[in-house]
């Protein structure tokens, strides 16, 4: 009767063992797996990072090329032409700026123009919004203000609230947003943006 004693004593020994060495396995696999898993993300959040900036900076040297060769109908609230990636598209002026202006009538003139452009075949389809502001001023003209009509809350990435443009001169404001995906799809989560800013 001992020696069955002691042999059960044993199995049971090796069985804790065995279950011990089980867990520690399985935590170690569980934890490579989650970090792989957050690599993996990393890697693709990265990628769709690069591609919403690339998509920003095309579409901001397409506003520019566009603003030097239409300057004219900019600057006369016209319909623009807007060829960007073999796209083309008339854009109208905003009739409702949505910020405050001043000294704009016999004084001078804002035009803003707002346009979305979806390019790039599937899978690799993105969306470039452009908002581009015309200010031709006669004399001082004023953009945005105090409260809820301000530059920043009405432009991406402007951080005033107001634009000041001198007499005599004409001013631009080019606010290009890029996205990792389709126009249509923009609103998804985990859809990523850049943003870039001039002003001219």
């Amino acid at each position: 009767m001992i020696q069955i004693k002691q042999h059960n004593q044993q199995s049971g020994f090796a069985l804790l063992i065995t279950i011990l060495v089980l867990s520690v396995v399985v935590a170690v696999t569980l934890a490579i797996v989650e970090l792989s898993l957050k690599q993996l993300k990393l890697s693709v959040d990265s990628t769709d990072s690069e591609i919403a900036f690339h998509a920003a900076n095309a579409g901001l040297e397409c506003a520019r090329y566009v603003r030097r060769v239409r300057s004219s109908d900019f600057e006369r609230g016209n319909n623009v032409s807007i060829n960007c990636f073999g796209i083309t598209n008339s854009v109208s002026p905003e009739s409702s700026l949505g910020f405050a202006t001043s000294g704009v009538g016999p004084n001078g003139a804002v035009y803003r123009y707002q346009h979305d452009i979806e390019w790039g075949t599937a899978p690799a389809t993105r969306c470039t919004s452009m908002d581009i502001i015309v200010i031709v001023a006669t004399s001082t003209v004023t953009i945005g203000g105090s409260g809820a009509a301000t530059l920043r809350t009405r432009i991406n990435g402007y951080e005033s609230d107001e634009k000041v443009c001198s007499a005599g001169e004409s001013c631009t404001i080019m606010s290009v947003v890029g996205y990792s995906s389709a126009c249509s799809a923009i609103a998804n989560p985990g859809v990523l943006k850049r943003e870039i800013l001039l002003e001219l």
